[in-house]
């Protein structure tokens, strides 16, 4: 074995592998939004939902988001890129990926309040974003 390559600390594997699932996830689905924005709302408008029982705020936020701005969605796709990237930079102990991850939690944070202001303030997920940030900054040395 290598004497220059770190061991990676479970915390470490374990905080990736969550990110590579929800980022990588939510790219694939924020670039298919975007690439089948048209098809999906026509979809959505025919009623292909309405064999569900939504509440009303579920009815309310379904509407909102299929009336968003499809560019809100490329750029949702992008930025969960970078966070995957960032993610698989860091896998491989590279330090950028900590500054790419950083810089995508935050545009994502504020992308929601610039494209769709009435839902309110992502309190949830920026309490994630950083617990997330704050657990790959503590493995910052380990990177080069």
């Amino acid at each position: 074995m290598d004497q220059n390559i770190p061991v990676r600390p479970t915390l470490l594997t374990v905080i990736c592998i969550l990110t590579f699932i929800g980022s990588g996830a939510s790219f694939l689905t924020n670039i298919s939004m975007y690439t089948f924005f048209d098809t999906f709302k026509l979809v959505y408008q025919e009623g292909a939902f309405s064999a569900f029982i939504l509440a009303k705020e579920q009815k309310e936020v379904l509407e909102l988001l299929f009336n968003a701005n499809p560019t809100y969605y490329l750029f949702q796709g992008l930025f969960y890129g970078l966070s995957l990237a960032g993610a698989i930079f860091m896998w491989n102990f590279r330090k950028p990926g900590f500054h790419m991850y950083t810089v995508a939690q935050i545009v994502l944070l504020i992308l929601q309040q610039v494209y769709l202001p009435s839902l309110p303030f992502p309190a949830f997920e920026m309490l994630i974003s950083a617990l997330f940030v704050y657990f790959y900054a503590r493995h910052l040395s380990l990177m080069h």
